[in-house]
């Protein structure tokens, strides 16, 4: 009996050092999904508005009849108005 509770208190022991250096189940997919986002993000160069040459950012439409899609809308709004499609 001993022995059977020695080898569960090192299984306990590895799970638990494996969780902290490793993560849990839903950790390693949004670690992945993080990486993933950052690098379309390099990949995808932000370009500049054309009518005040200011960054542009993605955004979703939230009303209207683009409701749910994305554009590209100045970041100095209000100052520069106007979107572009993505």
């Amino acid at each position: 009996m001993n022995q059977t509770n020695y080898l569960l208190d090192q299984q306990i022991q590895a799970l638990e050092e494996q969780f902290v250096t490793d993560g849990g189940s839903s950790e390693k997919p949004a670690a992945e999904r993080r990486k993933e986002r950052k690098k379309q993000k390099t990949d995808d160069p932000v370009p500049d508005f054309p009518t005040c040459g200011k960054a542009m950012v993605l955004q979703t439409a939230k009303t209207g009849k683009n409701a749910g899609y994305p554009f590209r809308g100045c970041s100095a709004y209000p100052d520069g108005r106007g979107v572009v499609e993505v």
